[in-house]
């Protein structure tokens, strides 16, 4: 969680010149890019079914989603799933309590999308400021399997 707060505050800081490009379809079929959420601080958190790091954080999400989304802060969660795991995602979802926007990545490439410098470690996360510049990349450490 300490982690979470200083890269919100971190958010708050100049930025840097990058702007991801991100449109997907979430996991009701609703279509979502990142210019939906101009003027608010998105944090942007790849993840999978599988990954026993994103199981340990998601609660930290949810937390942050639930205390900050009036305040300007909003939390998508992108799944990076491939065919052979993405029928795991809905029990995912419920046994979490995710009620913010799940994206779905028809082929799991979303780190390309963000092109230049992002990092393309799974999973990991994005602070993006108001006019979502990336703030704050935070790969993820530990086991993913």
């Amino acid at each position: 969680m300490k982690y979470l707060t200083i890269a919100l505050l971190l958010a708050a800081m100049g930025p840097r010149p990058v702007r991801p490009e991100i449109s997907l379809n979430d996991a009701q079929g609703k279509h979502h890019s990142l210019a939906d959420y101009r003027g608010k601080i998105v944090v942007l958190n790849f993840w999978a079914t599988w990954c026993v790091g994103c199981k340990q954080e998601m609660p930290v999400f949810v937390d942050v989603y639930r205390k900050y989304r009036n305040h300007g802060v909003v939390v998508l969660a992108a799944s990076v799933d491939d065919e052979s795991t993405k029928k795991y995602v809905p029990q995912f979802m419920r046994s979490y309590k995710m009620d913010f926007p799940v994206l779905l990545d028809p082929a799991p490439t979303s780190c390309t999308m963000l092109d230049s410098e992002m990092l393309c470690l799974q999973p990991s996360f994005l602070i993006l400021k108001a006019m979502y510049s990336v703030r704050f990349p935070v790969p993820q450490k530990g086991k993913m399997s």
